[in-house]
């Protein structure tokens, strides 16, 4: 069984420039597809590694963030 993430909140009042917002996504996206890497089924570690990377970048922005339990495969 894995673990899915859900998030839940009215998205808050925030003005973003564009040059903040394209050096946050390139970070973000650093983060996900060097740092972690590639992600499958069979690589539960950087699968995890990815969900707690957005589930902790959901938290700092006062999301609140629930883990929800899933069933694959067999």
């Amino acid at each position: 069984m894995g673990v899915g993430w859900l998030w839940s909140m009215e998205l808050p009042e925030v003005q973003w420039y564009e040059g903040a917002v394209r050096t946050e996504l390139a970070a973000v996206v650093q983060t996900l597809a060097v740092t972690i890497g590639p992600r499958s089924y069979t690589d539960p570690i950087n699968l995890n590694a990815a969900a707690d990377f957005i589930s902790q970048r959901l938290d700092s922005f006062g999301y609140q963030v629930t883990a929800q339990p899933y069933q694959w495969g067999n």
